[in-house]
């Protein structure tokens, strides 16, 4: 690969941000990151970038970044956006992951906090009343959910927006959307069992 250093120094230097910011604190250049982002990355530049970074072999890890991008065509900046693009899909999944992992835990750690008696648990018992529908909400049920990468919708669920969202939450929760609609039935049951015997 023949790059001349003048033109390596008229393209945007984009090592030194991407340094700062995978590097955690190191002054090291964060390679493996750097490509680990690259490789799920379905964009133009960043495919034209990889196929010449592996035709360089065991050089590529002594060739400057900016240098392979001359060689490969790529803009150094389009580069770069398809890195960020590339960190926020698996940034997003790795909080989705954790956040169903997490759950349990949560869930649990409510249910210890509405047992506490007087007014210490009393926010946690209502929050376990309204989601399996002992309790009405308010302003209806309340979602605010990101976990695959979509946009964010909050507020008031409309009546379109029902089965988009029951089928988002079955798929981030089966387990729990199919207890609380388990609830729900038990109780409606048992209120309706209870309205006969008080009529007789």
């Amino acid at each position: 690969m023949r790059v001349k250093k003048k033109e390596i120094e008229l393209v945007p230097n984009i090592t030194d941000i991407l340094t700062s910011a995978l590097g955690s604190g190191s002054t090291n250049f964060p390679r493996k990151q750097f490509l680990n982002y690259l490789t799920v990355s379905s964009d133009p530049a960043a495919l034209d970038f990889l196929k010449c970074y592996r035709e360089l072999k065991s050089d590529a890890d002594r060739v400057p970044i900016e240098a392979i991008c001359i060689y490969a065509k790529v803009n150094p900046v389009q580069l770069l956006g398809s890195i960020m693009l590339s960190a926020k899909e698996m940034k997003g999944k790795e909080s989705a992951l954790k956040a169903i992992v997490a759950h349990p835990d949560i869930v649990q750690s409510t249910i210890n906090s509405a047992k506490l008696l007087g007014p210490n648990g009393a926010s946690d018992r209502k929050v376990l009343h309204e989601a399996i529908g002992f309790l009405p909400t308010k302003n209806g049920a309340q979602f605010s959910i990101n976990l695959f990468g979509g946009g964010v919708s909050s507020g008031k669920i409309e009546d379109d927006d029902d089965e988009a969202s029951d089928a988002a939450l079955d798929r981030a929760f089966p387990m729990i959307t199919g207890s609380i609609e388990k609830w729900g039935n038990d109780r409606k049951n048992l209120l309706g069992d209870a309205k006969c015997i008080a009529k007789k």
